[in-house]
């Protein structure tokens, strides 16, 4: 079987000799430029360098984490560098640390390897070895046909390493999954709480040491043995089940680096070391990520019989949130009319979810969406249609959205909805789809032009009110700022100055407005930390 993509001009053209394994592309060229990370990973010690992938990561990723004094060797100011900033200057990030610990998991000896990555030059050995073969599949396959699709899957690749863990994901997806409770009972056998409250409390526990001891020890009330073996075998795998899954899962072909491995779903491992088991835990960000978006993919799986009604009651909840996140920070400052139903009795239709009103008598008109961009579009190079699929969803919402905004125009909504000066279309999702720069947003505009074109709708209106596209966590960074500034001052330079329209409405806000939001709390801390309090402190996870 031959593979082949289209050249630069200046590229020698290429047949890609590519055999197929288990029905997956493999590339001789690929693998053999593998073999030197894989024989360098060979010689080292699992355990011993898992540990030092943990302790780099909580590193870069955690405040106030100290790394530890077994990490030695390490260039001068690194162990006192305070900010992600500024530790990926010293070439060591952590969506590298990553694929490390997936090749360490299927490589490296559990025990007694020469090498010990707790040493820097070892561990940075290591990574430059990934840089290089990474720099030649990327010469292999990049070519200026498909440049574009390789920064979207690099920036879905780095972006969220970059998102620091923090309290407001934890509180956000509470709030949410709180919602959802019946289902988690249906779908996970454990209670919303209890499965909150043990995972949170491992959490905890691995952002200050690496291992703890097998079984761990709970016991609280309800929360029992037979709970927690319930939730870690939703999160925890044994170390020879996750390197055969992992190593099913390698790819060697062009999406080495970007294909889904097992880690993201199983973060916990559990690894016999001397007469022991313990329970590790190599990337902590990983497991913060599991327990709270990652849970999503279990809920909406469409093997669970109430499939259907978990992901309206999904949208509903995270439909829901955004309301309450917006009510709390900006009672004062904005009015927040809730979906309701108008038309005709033979044409009932929904107005969008939210529609905010400030004192200036402009409007944002909010539509939520817990879609999530796939993962096979998020790892795509060449165009295999996936990514056109997914910002074809996107582009259907935003068009409804128009379709509900002419309705508003043409006063057709409830009576209640005053007549505003300016109208925004916004529309939230649930996480974050990374709409960097030209190729991504000028594709998703041509997408609703043609689905506008096709509902007959003036494309004028694209310039007359805008539509923009915002994560949860932009949602929520937004409802601080409306609580102080106007619509307009918002958005007005956003729609004006042609050079900010293909900004990300994320960066331009943090760049506008960030002291304003260092200084916000969010609104539902006192909620949380009385959950914390009645359901998790106590709750004793031995070492």
């Amino acid at each position: 079987m031959k593979y082949s993509v289209g050249m630069s001009e200046n590229a020698v053209a290429v047949n890609h000799k590519v055999k197929s394994v288990e029905e997956k592309p493999y590339d001789d060229f690929v693998f053999g430029k593998y073999t030197t990370l894989r024989n360098y990973i060979r010689k080292a010690d699992l355990f011993l360098s898992l540990q030092a992938i943990w302790a780099h990561c909580n590193h870069q990723q955690l405040k106030n984490f100290e790394l530890p004094k077994f990490i030695t060797g390490e260039p001068p100011k690194y162990r006192s560098a305070g900010s992600q900033e500024v530790v990926l200057q010293y070439g060591l990030a952590p969506w590298e640390l990553e694929i490390i610990a997936r090749e360490l998991l299927i490589h490296a000896p559990v025990i007694g390897g020469s090498k010990n990555f707790c040493i820097w030059d070892h561990l940075s050995g290591a990574v430059n070895k990934l840089k290089s073969l990474e720099n030649d599949i990327g010469g292999r396959y990049i070519t200026v046909e498909n440049v574009l699709n390789e920064t979207k899957r690099i920036s879905h690749r780095q972006f969220p390493w970059q998102q620091i863990p923090n309290l407001n994901k934890m509180i956000r997806y509470w709030k949410i999954y709180s919602k959802l409770s019946s289902h988690f009972e249906g779908v996970f056998s454990v209670s919303f709480s209890h499965f909150y409250a043990i995972t949170m409390s491992l959490f905890g526990t691995f952002t200050h040491q690496f291992a703890l001891t097998y079984p761990p020890r709970v016991e609280l009330g309800s929360i029992n043995m037979d709970t927690l073996v319930l939730v870690l075998q939703l999160v925890s795998l044994d170390y020879l089940d996750i390197k055969q899954k992992l190593k099913s899962e390698l790819s060697m072909f062009h999406d080495y680096v970007y294909a889904y491995n097992s880690l993201i779903g199983y973060p916990l491992i559990k690894i016999d070391f001397g007469n022991k088991t313990y329970l590790t835990c190599p990337l902590p960000t990983l497991f913060l990520n599991r327990i709270t978006d990652g849970v999503y993919y279990n809920l909406i799986d469409d093997r669970n019989i109430n499939a259907d009604k978990i992901k309206n009651d999904l949208g509903s909840a995270f439909q829901s949130y955004v309301g309450e996140y917006i009510t709390a920070t900006t009672e004062s400052t904005l009015r927040l009319l809730p979906e309701q139903r108008y038309g005709s009795s033979h044409h009932r239709k929904d107005t969008v979810d939210w529609v905010a009103i400030d004192h200036n008598n402009d409007a944002l008109f909010i539509e939520c969406k817990s879609k999530r961009m796939t993962t096979l579009a998020k790892a795509e190079l060449d165009d295999g249609g996936q990514l056109d699929n997914d910002l074809s969803l996107l582009a259907e919402a935003i068009k409804q959205a128009y379709e509900r905004l002419l309705d508003y125009q043409n006063g057709m909504y409830p009576s209640l909805f005053v007549k505003t000066r300016r109208q925004f279309i916004v529309i939230a999702t649930l996480e974050e789809w990374y709409l960097f720069g030209d190729f991504l947003n000028v594709r998703l505009n041509e997408l609703v032009k043609e689905k506008l074109i096709q509902a007959k709708i003036d494309l004028s209106i694209l310039e007359k009110s805008p539509f923009f596209i915002a994560s949860t966590s932009t949602i929520e960074q937004l409802s601080h700022i409306l609580a102080k500034h106007k619509i307009e001052d918002i958005f007005d330079e956003l729609v004006v100055d042609r050079d900010k329209r293909l900004w990300h409405i994320d960066t331009y806000i943090l760049k506008k407005y960030r002291e304003l939001l260092n200084n916000s709390n969010n609104p539902f801390d006192r909620e949380f930390n009385e959950f914390v309090e009645n359901t998790i402190r106590g709750l004793q996870v031995p070492t």
